[in-house]
This record gives structure tokens, sequence and C-alpha cells, in this order.
């Protein structure tokens, strides 16, 4: 792919600042059903995107003591660091998504500067073939648990050369999720006036 594409590590863009990675935290089952701020696990993905009825919920006050060290934003993208065949699984944060925590078991990457790549050429790098069958080749088993570990640095991104491509891919990743998301609002508004 070198002669259309730039092939650059997570970890190089980690350096250049182009990246941000970080990992969740475990707050402890005890917080399970304590209120109704989703505390985000490997479960409640779907699709690209989180599920709109995540499995746990949690309250504010956990949620306060761990909001400003998690940091989640809208174009943040979730990635599955623990969990045997769901490693590799990402989705993209939304507005409607921020006031949430996430779990140990996975990454937020955050793209820092745009001129390179943006969230949804991200994500859509994230999800192609040539990416995720490298993420499971850097798999392994630590305890009893599969993870990518500290090893999903090595993956390396195939970025088009063509700003055209590159638009092209990240235009129409945000359609298909903005689409989906309008498509969930919408549901939920309509369930809304049955109840």
């Amino acid at each position: 792919l070198s002669s259309s594409c730039d092939c650059i590590s997570i970890d190089e863009l980690c350096n250049d600042k182009v990246l941000s990675v970080s990992t969740g935290d475990e707050i402890g089952k005890m917080a399970y059903g304590t209120g109704n701020i989703p505390f985000v696990r490997t479960s409640d993905f779907s699709n690209w995107e989180l599920k709109h009825d995540p499995k746990q919920g949690i309250s504010d006050e956990i949620y306060q003591s761990y909001k400003t060290k998690q940091d989640v934003k809208a174009g943040d993208i979730l990635l599955v660091r623990d969990g045997t065949y769901l490693i590799g699984t990402s989705c993209i944060i939304t507005e409607e998504d921020e006031e949430m925590l996430y779990c140990g078991g996975l990454y937020k990457i955050r793209v820092n500067e745009n001129d390179i790549i943006d969230e949804w050429l991200l994500l859509a790098l994230l999800n192609s073939y040539l990416v995720k069958r490298q993420i499971r080749t850097k798999q392994f088993t630590r305890d009893v648990i599969d993870t990518i570990g500290k090893r999903l640095y090595e993956v390396v991104l195939p970025i088009p050369k063509s700003k055209e491509v590159r638009k092209s891919l990240s235009n129409q990743m945000k359609r298909i999720v903005e689409s989906r998301m309008e498509a969930r609002v919408t549901i939920k508004d309509e369930s809304d006036k049955i109840c």
C-alpha cells in the first residue's frame, strides 16, 4: 500500500501528538445500578456506535469523581482492548454519549490533529480488513483473558496520501454514523409517545 498510502503506526502518531490514547477505569460492581449515567463496557458496542441502552448505569456522584480524568468528548473513539473475539471492535462517541464513563478494558483514542487524519477516517481505518487483521495477530493471553495490551501501538494505519480520498472516506463514515444516530433518536421519540 505504500504507493497510495502513508503507512504509519499508532505509536508514531502518538509520538507526533496526532493521536492520544488512554484507558478507562474499573469502578467496581458495587457501583452498577446506582444511577442512570452509562458505564460503558465492551458489551455496549454495536456497529461503530454505542447502544442506546447500556447495561450498567452509575450515580452522578461516581460519574463526577472520574469525569475529569476520563474526559470523554464527541469524536473520541473507544476500542476494545480486552475480551477475546471483541478485541479491536470500535465505536465513535457522539455529543449524545459524552456523559458516560468507560471501563478499563477499553482504549479511548482521540485525534488531536486533523491535517493528517480525522476521527471519521480513523474509525474507517480501524474497521478496515488490514487493520483488523493486524489487531487479531497481535492479541495474546494475559492471565486468563485475551488482550491486545500495548501492542495496539504497533498497529500500522494505511492513511491514503490523496486528500480527496481521505475526505471521501471520512465523509462517508460520518454520513453512515449520523444517519444511524438520527434513526435512533426518531425511534426513541416515537416510542416515548406510546408510553
